[in-house]
């Protein structure tokens, strides 16, 4: 059920990168909406919008040179002026590429998040109700963008003059209904202030000890896509016995991977199994934080996004989508929101300035999340039995 760097090797653009800034992966505690805008741009004239590629993929609005998008798509999102994106992210990442879009584009950005199966529910029942208030959604799970798209609710969006260099093709559904948009890895981060300098933790088994109980902190399976990898990571890689050892050291289980970063940085907990970009900011508030990068290797995920077939704002939601795929959006990404990109040739992601370990030097083993899908049901319990987790 998970495949390795070594053996995805449509993905070894992403060992070019390493790092993050800013919380992101997956959502936080609490729902909220949050308006991510700047003042960039000026109005644009009036166009009908576009759902295909740029003809001949040579005019359009582009960044440095780069085509981003077909030019009658382009005059018409300005005309929109907005748009509102639904992701898994937390409100400290969707601000940051929110305003960078908005520098880029003069198109202002709403943002609602939540965790990935609350997200995925809240559309359901809002768009079950007669109502849609999203142009753009974001899912760490494609199980979750299966269910959306089985309902009708995505639209398929052919972006083929982006798709050449990008390092995931497989990733990318058949109908275009969705596309990657950055990779995320979890690891082991150790608060230094509690466990101190001298106490060596270099492997996943070393975090599942006594000394560790009631200290370690992590996230469900059955929180979304990135709950299946780590769940299937520890059965099928750590060895069958991890999740009974996990139980043994009574976790503190958090429902997002933000939040388990906020208790490790105030030293609530002394390690915990997080998202790497949900502890630059901590890290970058002076929080006393190690990433460790075990010798097992680490867990690998890709964050998905859509645009809705119903969407209020359909031209600004394909400025946005295609914009996130380009160079220049995957770049903002790893550099404001240090995501690890899936275009070549991203800039490495980095922490105020300083990048984090290159992803040459450790082994990611990357989440095969449809598949994984298939067998929530089974993983999701077995994993709850094991741990103790009634949540």
């Amino acid at each position: 059920m998970i495949r390795n760097r070594r053996q995805l090797t449509a993905r070894a653009g992403l060992a070019l990168l390493a790092g993050a800034l800013l919380a992101a992966g997956c959502g936080s505690d609490d729902s909220s909406s949050t308006s991510a805008t700047t003042d960039a741009g000026a109005a644009a004239t009036t166009a009908a919008g576009s759902a295909t590629s740029p003809a001949g993929g040579a005019e359009g609005f582009s960044i440095d040179g780069d085509l981003v998008i077909d030019q009658e798509t382009y005059d018409a999102a300005k005309e929109e002026g907005t748009l509102t994106v639904y992701t898994v992210s937390t409100e400290e990442f969707a601000i940051a590429i929110g305003e960078r879009f908005t520098e880029d584009t003069g198109i202002e950005v709403e943002v609602f998040r939540a965790p990935g199966s609350e997200l995925t529910q809240r559309i359901l029942a809002e768009t079950g109700g007669g109502v849609n208030n999203f142009d753009v959604v974001a899912l760490t799970s494609p199980g979750d963008m299966g269910t959306l798209k089985d309902e009708g609710l995505l639209a398929p969006y052919s972006m083929e003059w982006l798709e050449e260099g990008l390092v995931v093709q497989g990733d990318i559904a058949d109908d275009r209904s969705w596309y990657p948009l950055y990779g995320y890895l979890y690891l082991i981060a150790v608060n230094r202030g509690l466990v101190g300098e001298d106490v060596e933790i270099t492997s996943w088994q070393d975090i599942v000890v006594p000394e560790f109980k009631g200290r370690l902190g992590i996230t469900p399976a059955g929180v979304g896509g990135t709950g299946l990898a780590q769940a299937a990571f520890q059965r099928d890689v750590l060895g069958a016995d991890y999740w009974s050892k996990l139980g043994a050291v009574e976790p503190v289980i958090f429902s997002t991977t933000a939040t388990v970063a906020q208790a490790l940085a105030s030293g609530e907990l002394s390690v915990a199994v997080v998202a790497e970009s949900a502890m630059a900011l901590p890290m970058v508030q002076g929080a006393p934080v190690e990433l460790i990068y075990p010798e097992e290797g680490v867990i690998g995920g890709v964050t998905y996004q859509a645009v809705a077939a119903e969407a209020n704002n359909p031209n600004a939601a394909r400025v946005y989508q295609a914009w996130s795929l380009s160079k220049a959006g995957q770049d903002a990404m790893a550099v404001a929101a240090g995501t690890r990109g899936i275009r070549e040739g991203t800039v490495p992601p980095e922490v105020e300035g300083t990048p984090l370990k290159d992803a040459s030097e450790f082994e990611i083993h990357w989440a095969d999340l449809e598949k994984l899908a298939a067998e929530r049901d089974a993983l999701v319990s077995g994993w709850n039995a094991a741990v103790g987790y009634t949540g």
